[in-house]
């Protein structure tokens, strides 16, 4: 059923973004109030991501015409094995790849690839080639590579909100900020939990599990297993061609503990970065703060306090984009305790991605563990 709005109230809901449409160049124009609520988005990509949750939520103006048109010249449908789904526009994609970015290290740093097939064996080199120098008129020393194959199967991801109708149809343009937002933070969060902050097989390889990973073995499960050696240990562990790009991942509470770590003629090994391009350095080695991986108050057997090496060699394989599916006619199960969402008026949005991951080279990397 479609839930019908007046033109006031979409007049209201986007705070009459839209201006002359017909115009040679489709101006687009936002008062003070939508701009101030999204100051980093373009307007255009805030209206094109309001049409299209208008229109997947099943909200629809009256004698809105004009509106129809442009959400119909930004939207895109396909199909899969369970029904049909709606494809997020680019606009709303770029919105929510931001985010994720600002939320996840792994987002940021890893090795991103479209995948095109559920499953694929990449080749990785996991050998330093020589350059050799001759004379002219002299044999060239060849050097043979160490090939190994890495499987990247494609897991799927799922993010399932539940909103009111009431607050879908009273403030469409905080709900598309709101499901930006809500996506890009769980979906963010959830890739550094997955490879950098779990001990795991499933759904990926993490770090922290991988038997290939260098591992630093700390003498005691506290603060105290944390030493200058260590870190030294580690720094020197991983291949030469990773050592450029390398980086610590820890938590925040446990970079509290390394501040009170010096060298051997008594300076902190945790340097600020005075550049500000990172947030600081340990023997020179960036540091990234990664909420996802152990607190403090959780040191005891077989932790994986902190990480150490190039994410580059994590390959991340994506098919496709955000498929986000809605329904009002579904039961879901809130607080243990199935609920119908025709009786309740809610409103039951699911976001899925599809996605693989594996480590490339997994001696670009070593990890902290405790006894």
């Amino acid at each position: 059923m479609t839930r019908k709005l007046t033109k006031k109230d979409l007049a209201d809901i986007f705070k009459n973004a839209v201006k002359d449409l017909k115009g040679p160049d489709k101006t687009v124009a936002f008062s003070n109030e939508v701009r101030a609520k999204f100051p980093h988005r373009d307007p255009v990509d805030v209206l094109k991501g309001g049409m299209y949750y208008t229109q997947l939520l099943g909200l629809k103006a009256a004698g809105g015409g004009e509106i129809k048109a442009l959400t119909d010249d930004i939207m895109y449908t396909g199909a899969d094995g369970q029904g049909g789904y709606i494809n997020a526009p680019r606009e709303t994609m770029a919105e929510i790849v931001r985010i994720m970015e600002e939320q996840s290290v792994v987002a940021r740093l890893a090795d991103f690839r479209t995948q095109t097939s559920d499953g694929v064996r990449v080749v990785t080199d996991t050998s330093a080639l020589t350059v050799t120098y001759t004379d002219e008129a002299v044999a060239k020393t060849v050097t043979k590579p160490t090939l190994t194959k890495v499987d990247l199967d494609l897991k799927k991801p799922a993010l399932q909100i539940v909103i009111s109708d009431e607050e879908i149809q009273g403030s469409l343009v905080d709900i598309v900020s709101y499901l930006d937002t809500k996506c890009g933070e769980a979906f963010g969060q959830d890739m550094d939990y997955r490879f950098l902050g779990v001990d795991a097989a499933t759904p990926y390889d993490s770090i922290p599990h991988n038997a290939l990973v260098n591992e630093i073995d700390l003498a005691s499960a506290d603060a105290d297993g944390l030493t200058y050696a260590k870190f030294v240990e580690a720094s020197c562990s991983i291949v030469s061609q990773a050592a450029a790009g390398a980086r610590w991942f820890m938590h925040r509470t446990v970079l509290g503990d390394c501040l009170s770590i010096v060298d051997g003629v008594g300076r902190p090994i945790f340097q600020m970065d005075p550049t500000g391009v990172a947030f600081g350095t340990i023997l020179g080695f960036p540091v990234e703060l990664v909420e996802k991986m152990p607190v403090k108050t959780g040191y005891g057997t077989g932790v994986v306090p902190v990480l150490f090496g190039n994410l580059k060699y994590l390959r991340i394989g994506v098919k496709h984009g955000l498929q986000i599916k809605v329904s009002g006619d579904v039961t879901v199960t809130l607080d243990g305790n199935l609920v119908s969402c025709w009786e309740n008026n809610l409103t039951a949005l699911r976001a899925e991605a599809r996605r693989s991951g594996a480590l490339t080279i997994p001696s670009a990397f070593a990890r902290f563990e405790m006894p």
